[in-house]
């Protein structure tokens, strides 16, 4: 077969279509090479921001555990001086000024040991697992059945031990876990709605951070 030559104008668009392929090749290849660019920028700033959540996220379990820990000495005094009377109104029946009058100085200074170690136990470790949860993408009634259910089981013998103290009872470990399961109740409940109580409060003062005081 006889191969025919091409014309000018064959051969003017076929360079023009070589043109434009390498010029296709050409975006493709740098667009190929910005997008692996992009990606191990992207895989940069992830690896760097991992470190810097988890910071973030100590710090506030620490501000929170530091709050506890001064809301724990404030309830301690108040507790080593109306929780004995209170258990003696509630469980031995006394009336309230013969409660006031079983009740000695002495005995209250000597309570505040107790209340002042159980609480600095309890506080910053309720602090600490609400703001652990807080940091977690869970609802808000589920950080609060967490909160409620770990504190209550991790603490419930440092309140046994605390109360029998205060009513000068005997402690054992057959004791240790009594009634647990209403405080287990109560204090989800109480996580719960101290929860939506903070969204509440933060969406009613937009000014406000979770940790103003």
């Amino acid at each position: 077969f006889a191969v025919l030559p091409l014309s000018k104008e064959q051969n003017h668009v076929s360079g023009t279509q070589s043109a434009e392929l390498g010029h296709q090749k050409l975006f493709v290849s740098v667009a190929m090479r910005g997008s692996s660019r992009e990606g191990a920028a992207g895989s940069r700033t992830a690896r760097q921001a991992a470190p810097a959540a988890a910071a973030s996220i100590s710090a506030k379990v620490l501000n929170a555990m530091g709050a506890g820990a001064v809301a724990s000495v404030i309830q301690a005094v108040l507790s080593a001086v109306g929780e004995p009377i209170v258990n003696r109104v509630l469980v031995k029946r006394m009336k309230l000024m013969d409660a006031i009058n079983d009740v000695k100085p002495s005995m209250m200074l000597e309570y505040l040991k107790t209340t002042l170690a159980t609480n600095f136990l309890k506080f910053p470790f309720f602090e600490a697992i609400n703001a652990l949860c807080a940091a977690l993408p869970i609802n808000p009634s589920v950080r609060g059945i967490v909160t409620g259910f770990v504190f209550t089981t991790a603490t419930l013998p440092v309140t046994n031990f605390r109360y029998r103290k205060s009513m000068q009872l005997e402690v054992k470990w057959g004791n240790i876990y009594e009634a647990y399961w209403p405080t287990v109740i109560r204090d989800i409940v109480y996580g719960i709605c101290r929860n939506y109580c903070t969204i509440w409060t933060l969406a009613a003062a937009p000014g406000w951070k979770a940790t103003s005081p």
